[in-house]
């Protein structure tokens, strides 16, 4: 039978999307906006892109530093389809094509990439094994980005190598060991 409280939980998460989102809650006991799932990166980027120019511009921003990363410096353009409603991304000449085609582990980059650049205000951020889905080389590239591109502070679980050789190569990073 459940607890009092426990309902009391569950009826706040109601407005919870996804059961990835219910999980994380149930989990960690955090709010939805201190999630960063990548679900609602369709929403805010149109939201960015129809907003202010700053907005704009940051967005242009994290697309350059995007392409440099990750893309070999061929341009990339996110875009929000919205007749699909479903992001779209067009990498140099290409056709523009949905990002969900995509491989898995440059679709594992944006999310854990998009809030960390976007948000201004250096915050904390939890990341749990962000090698997964990515290829060796993505995992150095996306710990360079997140400590060149943005201010904020970073606690990963994970049981990388190359996350590990990387703490004799940049006095940034910590390794800590939890029996």
């Amino acid at each position: 039978m459940r607890s009092l409280k426990n309902l009391k939980s569950i009826e706040n998460t109601k407005n919870l999307v996804s059961p990835l989102l219910l999980r994380t809650h149930q989990d960690y006991r955090f709010s939805k906006e201190q999630i960063i799932s990548g679900e609602d990166f369709f929403d805010f980027l149109t939201d960015s892109l129809l907003g202010m120019p700053e907005e704009r511009q940051r967005i242009y921003d994290y697309q350059v530093q995007l392409s440099h990363y990750f893309f070999n410096n061929e341009i990339i353009t996110l875009i929000p389809h919205r007749k699909e409603e479903s992001l779209h991304i067009k990498i140099g000449e290409a056709k523009q094509f949905p990002i969900s085609q995509l491989g898995d582990g440059l679709q594992q980059v944006i999310i854990l990439t998009y809030k960390a650049f976007l948000t201004t205000e250096p915050s904390f951020f939890f990341i749990e094994e962000p090698e997964m889905h990515l290829h060796a080389g993505y995992v150095k590239q996306l710990m360079k980005f997140l400590l060149n591109e943005t201010d904020h502070y970073y606690m990963a679980t994970s049981h990388s190598n190359y996350l590990l050789d990387m703490i004799n190569e940049d006095n940034r990073i910590a390794f800590v060991t939890i029996p």
